[in-house]
């Protein structure tokens, strides 16, 4: 990768543009090189610089969040230049600034209820539609890789380094979501490698554990869908998700339905509770007065 550790407080000038900043510190690295926060010295701004020594990557991803800039979902790409540390040139990309936690942290931290998994995963595949109808396929989609912003609440995807058109081979993967180490399908990109892959993150999401294609199978998994305490539609919905190839538009919609339902359950429950709730008041009100009302003829 050939990176260098930056410092708090170091400030990088971009060759091209002239943009000052200055490092705050770091918050992500990977193979594609590292990311850090840093402040625009020109407008206080804050922003995420991705920095890697490789040239065609970085440029291919800068393009394509520009190219997928009005969805969104995706992460916004201010500028691109290059610099000199120590001899070595870098390229880096100014991004959006998540202040947040990405869905791996978050499921580490709290207790998800599946209306908020469902509801989080429509907002995904919302976003997937828009990127499938501009031809490409998402290809790397992992919770590390998708941020919830603090204040505004939303859903960003950060990273589109495993974005690949429609047709093409996909070349980065994680292996848990691969549908080709599941043997469940190829791995040429197409709108059903996506929703194999947010099928996977449900199921994740669902049960708190991620799944080893090299220790398990995908028969392993149905197993365990079968086994749990869901409704047989949104059972149905995982395993064909698994199994099935789809297309996005058709996936949402019965995503959707499912949420809708849930939704609708869970709201069903908090009413059912609440008369119970006034029910009990109403019943230990009527015991009280037939008490008091007992007492007082004995006294008479």
């Amino acid at each position: 990768m050939g990176c260098v550790e930056l410092r708090p407080y170091q400030q990088l000038i971009g060759k091209w543009r002239g943009t000052p900043y200055e490092v705050i510190k770091k918050i992500g690295q990977g193979g594609f090189g590292q990311v850090y926060l840093v402040r625009n010295l020109n407008t206080g701004g804050l922003y995420a610089l991705k920095m890697t020594n490789d040239n065609i990557s970085i440029n291919r991803e800068y393009q394509l969040i520009n190219e997928l800039k009005n969805i969104e979902i995706v992460i916004n790409a201010y500028e691109i230049d290059d610099l000199e540390i120590d001899g070595q040139l870098f390229y880096f990309i100014c991004l959006d600034y998540i202040d947040g936690m990405n869905l791996d942290i978050y499921l580490k931290k709290r207790t998800i209820s599946l209306e908020v998994i469902l509801g989080l995963m429509v907002v995904i595949v919302e976003g997937l539609i828009k990127i499938h109808e501009n031809g490409y396929i998402l290809g790397d989609v992992k919770l590390d890789n998708i941020m919830l912003d603090r204040v505004t609440k939303e859903l960003r995807i950060i990273d589109l380094g495993g974005v690949v058109k429609k047709g093409e081979t996909i070349n980065e993967f994680t292996p848990s979501y691969d549908r080709a180490k599941w043997q469940c399908g190829s791995r040429i990109a197409a709108e059903s490698y996506d929703l194999f892959i947010v099928t996977m993150i449900i199921i994740r999401l669902i049960f708190r554990e991620e799944f080893n294609p090299r220790v398990h199978n995908i028969n392993d998994i149905i197993k365990k869908i079968n086994a749990l305490e869901l409704s047989e539609e949104l059972k149905s919905f995982l395993i064909k998700g698994l199994l099935k190839e789809q297309q996005s538009n058709c996936f949402a919609k019965d995503l959707r339905k499912i949420y809708n339902g849930e939704k609708q359950n869970r709201q069903s429950k908090k009413k059912n509770s609440k008369f119970d709730r006034i029910n009990i008041i109403f019943i230990s009100s009527v015991s009280l007065l037939i008490t008091t009302t007992l007492y007082i003829m004995l006294r008479l």
